[in-house]
């Protein structure tokens, strides 16, 4: 396989991470929008659709991870850390919907904002990396034309 191809390859990859990370991100701003309503003024409903919403970043992230998995196989020497996801076991969920209280909310609270600059840390790099793909890609379609 040549090389432009590897490289292109490598960058529909990154593109996918890409996308799936922005529906996390989406996701993960929808919640803490949620849980600072439900610190405040919230009750058993705010609560119910935060967690709908960290269910829904999780997911994406796990398909951002899957992604991330084909591109570092494109790549093979990408060295990049993974941002975590929320906790959401039952026992969260239970804590969070059932028992609401201010302790609990403001710990789903402070995991969904650690997530989010997790997020948006890697998502840089992840343009960076898709950047200087461009850039390799570019180099080489120039060099074949010449």
């Amino acid at each position: 396989m040549t090389r432009l191809k590897e490289l292109k390859e490598a960058r529909m990859a990154g593109q996918e991470a890409l996308a799936c990370l922005d529906q996390g991100l989406e996701a993960l701003e929808s919640a803490s929008s949620w849980g600072i309503f439900d610190i405040l003024a919230g009750g058993f409903l705010s609560s119910y659709i935060k967690r709908g919403r960290i269910k829904k970043a999780n997911l994406a992230l796990q398909e951002m991870t899957k992604a991330v998995d084909s591109l570092r196989r494109e790549l093979q020497d990408v060295q990049i850390d993974l941002p975590g996801q929320v906790a959401d076991s039952w026992q969260d969920n239970f804590w969070d919907l059932w028992m609401d209280n201010i302790f609990t909310d403001f710990r789903v609270q402070g995991q969904i904002k650690d997530s989010i600059w997790q997020v948006r840390d890697f998502r840089a790099k992840l343009l960076e990396l898709i950047e200087e793909l461009d850039r390799q890609i570019q180099a080489l379609s120039e060099e074949g034309e010449n």
